[in-house]
Parts: C-alpha cells; sequence; structure tokens
C-alpha cells in the first residue's frame, strides 16, 4: 500500500508541485519503467533496464558513474533493497561500482540521506553495515545529516498543538508511527545532542519527542554548547538545561520594553515568539518526562541550578515546571544562596506572585534556616528588605527564627534595623525578638537606628505595650486570597498560632468594677470604657472571667499613671 502510494504520488500530474527535490530529479533522469521496477523492486527487470540505460550512454567515465549513483539513490528512496544489492554486487555490468559516501550532482545528497528521507529501513540497514557515514551533511542548501533529514520527513508528520493537546498526547501519536528508521540513525549518529538541540531550539518539538522515544538516554546524556545570543553563553551544558536556558531567554524578551510596545501592533509574524515560548515550555515538560535531570551539568559542578536561573529571571511557567521534578530544592551556588534566598532577593512585579513562589519552595521542602556563606538565612534577607508578608510566613514556618544570627553575631532584627524597615522591626519584636542582643561590635539594633521612629518602637516602654496586643496580627492574609490553597493553608496557620494566645486577648477586656463616671452622670466612653456600666454588667463579666480564669485580669486592678512612668524607671 505505501509503495503504491509512492507511485501515484509520482504519476500523478496534479500533485507535481508536492514532489521532493529528490524525486523531481530522478524524474528527469530516468525513465519511467525503470522507476516502476525500483518501485517494486524488480531485481531482474531492474537489471535489464538499467544495463539498457548504461549501453545507450556514451563511453564518457564520468557519466557512467553518474548514472550508478543516480541508480543507488532511486534505489535507496524507495527502500528496494534487492535492486540496491545488485548494484554493489556489479551486476549492471558497468566499469564502476557506486560508493556508498559518494553525493550526487543532481540531488546534492548521499545514498544514506535518500534513504533516509524516505524512511526506507532495509537499505539504511544496508548502508550502515557498509559504513555510509551518518555524520556527512547535503549539499542542497539545507545542510541536514541524515538523522535530521528522517525527522523533518513528511512522514512524521502529525495533528498536534500545544494549546489543545498535552506532549503526553504526542507521545502517543508518535509511538504509533514506525520510528526504525529514526533509531537506525541515532544509534550510529555521534552528534545526537546536537540534532536534539538544534530541533528543540528550533521549536521541532514533534522531532525532539521522536529522539526520545528512540534514544532518549543518549540524549539526556548528551552535552551540547550552546549558542545564547541573549546571554552570551558558551558553557557546556545538556540538552535539558539548554532549553530550560532558551525558555528563560525567551520569557526575558518578552517582558523587555521594545517587544512590550510593539505588543499591541497587528503584524503577521506577533504570534511567532508566543508559540516558540510554548513549544520550549512544552519541550521542558517532554524532557522531564523521558527522565531528563536537572543534576546533571554536563560534570561541571559550578554551574548554577536550573532553579536558581528561574527564579532570577522571575519567569513563574518555568519555576512551576522545575518544581514538578524531583530536584533539590535547597542546592545553593557558589555563595551558598538557596532558592529560597533568590526568591526573596528578587523584585517581583507583585507582592503576591513573589508570596506564591515563596509558598512553592516551602511546599517543596526549601529549608528556612539554611545559611549561605556569610550565614544569613531567609529571615535576615527578609528583613534587610522590609519584606513583611514573606517574613510572616518564614515566622510561621519556624518562629526560631528570629534567633537566628549571621557570622558577625547579627539577628535579622538587626537587618530590619539598618535598612529601617519599621514594619519588619516591629513583626520580629511581637514575635519575640530581643532587642538586646549584641553584634561582633558591640552594638545593639537600636545603636544602629537610622530614624527617630525606629528609636521609638525599639524602646522599652512600646515594646512592653505593643506586647499587650496579639503577638500575630491577621493583616497580612488579604495579600493571600487570590490563592486559594495559599490563604487557606496561612489562615489554618494563622489560627494555629493564635491559639495560644487567644484566652490573653480575651482576658484583657474583662471589666472588674463598675464605673463611677457613669454612676455619676454618664461615662462619655461608652462601650469602649474599661469598667462595667451598671451591675448587671458587672454580674456578666465576672461570670466571663470566671469561665475563662486567666492571671491577665488582674492586671486591671492595678493603679494607672496617667502620662506613664519614665522610660528608665522600672514598672
Amino acid at each position: 500500500e505505501k509503495e503504491n502510494r509512492r507511485v501515484d504520488g509520482l504519476s500523478n500530474g496534479d500533485n507535481f508541485q508536492n514532489i521532493t527535490p529528490i524525486q523531481a530529479a530522478l524524474l528527469n533522469s530516468l525513465e519511467t519503467v525503470l522507476i516502476n521496477s525500483v518501485i517494486q523492486d524488480d531485481r531482474t527487470r531492474f537489471l535489464t533496464h538499467s544495463r539498457q540505460l548504461v549501453d545507450d550512454l556514451d563511453d564518457d567515465p564520468l557519466n557512467r558513474r553518474s548514472v550508478v549513483l543516480k541508480l543507488l539513490l532511486i534505489c535507496c528512496y524507495f527502500d528496494a533493497i534487492e535492486c540496491a544489492m545488485s548494484l554493489f554486487n556489479g551486476e549492471v555490468e558497468t566499469d564502476f561500482l557506486p560508493l556508498v559516501n559518494e553525493v550526487d550532482t543532481a540531488t546534492e545528497m548521499t545514498a544514506l540521506q535518500a534513504a533516509a528521507e524516505a524512511h526506507s529501513v532495509r537499505c539504511l540497514e544496508l548502508l550502515l553495515k557498509k559504513r555510509a557515514r551518518t555524520e556527512v551533511k547535503s549539499k542542497d542548501g539545507r545542510s541536514l545529516l541524515a538523522l535530521e533529514m528522517a525527522l523533518s520527513s513528511s512522514r512524521m508528520d502529525v495533528i498536534w498543538n500545544p494549546d489543545d493537546y498535552s506532549v503526553e498526547d504526542l507521545v502517543v501519536l508518535l509511538s504509533e508511527k514506525d520510528l526504525t528508521a529514526v533509531k537506525l540513525l541515532s544509534e550510529r549518529t555521534k552528534a545526537i545532542g546536537k540534532v536534539a538541540y538544534s530541533a528543540a531550539i528550533g521549536g521541532k518539538i514533534v522531532a525532539l519527542a521522536a529522539l526520545l522515544i528512540v534514544a532518549a538516554e543518549k540524549v539526556n546524556d548528551s552535552v551540547v554548547v550552546p549558542c545564547d545570543a541573549y546571554s552570551g553563553s558558551k558553557e557546556k551544558d545538556t540538552v535539558y538545561q539548554c532549553v530550560i536556558r532558551e525558555a528563560l531567554s525567551s520569557g526575558r524578551r518578552d517582558k523587555s520594553p521594545s517587544r512590550t510596545a510593539k505588543k499591541n501592533c497587528l503584524s503577521p509574524t506577533k504570534v511567532e515568539p508566543d508559540m516558540k515560548r510554548k513549544l520550549l515550555l512544552c519541550e521542558i515538560e517532554l524532557l522531564q518526562l523521558f527522565g531528563a535531570d536537572s543534576h546533571n551539568s554536563g560534570g561541571d559542578k559550578k554551574m548554577t541550578s536550573s532553579l536558581i536561573l528561574a527564579i532570577k529571571a522571575r519567569d513563574e511557567a518555568v519555576i512551576q515546571l522545575l518544581l514538578k521534578t524531583n530536584m533539590d530544592v535547597n542546592d545553593a551556588d557558589s555563595e551558598g544562596n538557596s532558592p529560597l534566598h533568590w526568591s526573596l532577593r528578587m523584585s517581583w512585579g507583585s507582592s503576591s506572585q513573589q508570596l506564591k513562589i515563596l509558598w512553592l519552595l516551602l511546599k517543596h521542602g526549601a529549608r528556612v534556616n539554611q545559611k549561605d556563606k556569610l550565614e544569613l538565612t531567609s529571615f535576615h534577607i527578609a528583613a534587610a528588605n522590609g519584606n513583611t508578608q514573606a517574613l510572616q510566613v518564614l515566622l510561621l514556618e519556624d518562629p526560631d527564627g528570629i534567633h537566628y544570627r549571621t557570622i558577625m553575631k547579627e539577628t535579622p532584627l538587626f537587618f530590619a534595623v539598618k535598612n529601617d524597615h519599621i514594619e519588619c522591626a516591629e513583626l520580629l519584636q511581637r514575635w519575640g525578638a530581643s532587642n538586646e542582643v549584641l553584634n561582633l561590635r558591640r552594638e545593639r539594633p537600636i545603636d544602629l537606628a537610622k530614624s527617630q521612629d525606629m528609636r521609638f518602637i525599639l524602646n522599652k516602654t512600646y515594646i512592653t505595650l505593643m506586647h499587650r496586643n496579639s503577638p500575630v496580627e491577621q493583616k497580612y492574609t488579604p495579600r493571600f486570597q487570590g490563592d486559594e490553597v495559599i490563604f487557606d493553608t496561612c489562615e489554618t496557620l494563622l489560627t494555629m498560632a493564635d491559639e495560644g494566645s487567644y484566652t490573653e486577648r480575651t482576658n484583657t477586656n474583662v471589666k472588674t468594677e463598675i464605673c463611677k463616671y457613669f454612676e455619676s452622670g454618664g461615662c462619655v466612653r461608652g462601650s469602649k470604657c474599661f469598667y462595667a456600666h451598671g451591675k448587671e454588667e458587672l454580674r456578666q463579666a465576672k461570670h466571663g472571667m470566671h469561665l475563662v480564669n486567666s492571671p491577665a485580669a488582674e492586671k486591671l486592678k492595678r493603679k494607672i499613671f496617667v502620662g506613664g512612668l519614665h522610660p528608665l524607671l522600672d514598672s
């Protein structure tokens, strides 16, 4: 059935415009009867017509040699192994035997490339046994290896697009095809890594998927030198890492001012960068599906992890793809900075986006107490950058983070004070951070304060008043409402953190005496008054006090000094 389709394609004049260059060249050089004998792989008829063709030629050795090579190419294209064997055995009775790696002047291709383009499996096996060179590129302007020609063949066409189908669907579609020719050439092609890289960067995801189906291990272990025009990097890396870098580069180009300015312009090529970006993301997922390992950096242990590169590029799509694998989220760079550290250092488009990435890292096992070479933790970085919401999440994860010290013996409170981030300093103190800690220079946090407001919140009196309120305020939770999973989780954490202090907060409002101003003419404070307005209210308050049974209510019986005590006096 396949052979009949080829004959119909060659004989149908309406389809002549769809004939490949090799088909057109062969039709101009050989008679139809000879082609039919090749298509049917009739060795006897082929020898008869080919000998007749050779006899009609002059004695010019170049012409005879050219005819023999053309005969070999057409035999390989139509997978006529019997006819091809007769040529190699010299049965055509010419003075020349065809050379396996010789290039035909008309098609500018070798016999192996002709067989590869047509997926002629039997002739491919024959040519490879005769040591046909797989590293020779075609001279027809495409400059393709035999493997690349097999991958770009029309026999690899599938109905698939990244918007409507998954990469698993693509693998299923290709698995239904005969990929024997691709497998044979993959086993003999040394530059399979370059072929896979070229296909991936060019957006040829079908070709990449076919290579992974037949030779996944060989592709994943290959090391190539990427040509990154954006970063100028010339470091050796795996195909997987190179595709990730290209995806990050395309994401940066899409966010560039020039790209943003042209986004609303109607242009026929406007969708191309967006489609390439989608294909690159699908290729990352495809490589992961076939076991690509982000830890494999081509033997170079100094390479920065892909997750850190994605975070530094602020590429949320790539970050989520990488976190789907079993990669180490605590893998640090040469300075000891983990992905969590970099996520807190980078300035994101919105605080909600940063919190989402932070939560994803924590969900996948990021350690909040991991230190860099200067022994800074994520708490120090969040406090130094004034990131109150992120600091709140970190404290919920590890309340002891307020005590972590750097190589200079400085706690996160030092970093909040030095950078004049009042909200962070206040939050750390609510969680119990001490302002009496000394660093290596024998300095306290208040000694590094740059503003009067910062000195005020570090004052003992302010700290005492502040601790009367709840240690954890839920004013940060609205930031998470854009993501239900993050919001629900943080609500649960905040509730758990508040359970221990709920009784204390309730008891601070217990009324133990009757307001004397209410009895003498009315109290201007109304319901906000600290004392009961009537015996019934006092009875209800005492009943609630016994139910709660907290010593905090005893504080209300103490005398109150209007204006407060001097800061230097003890309470």
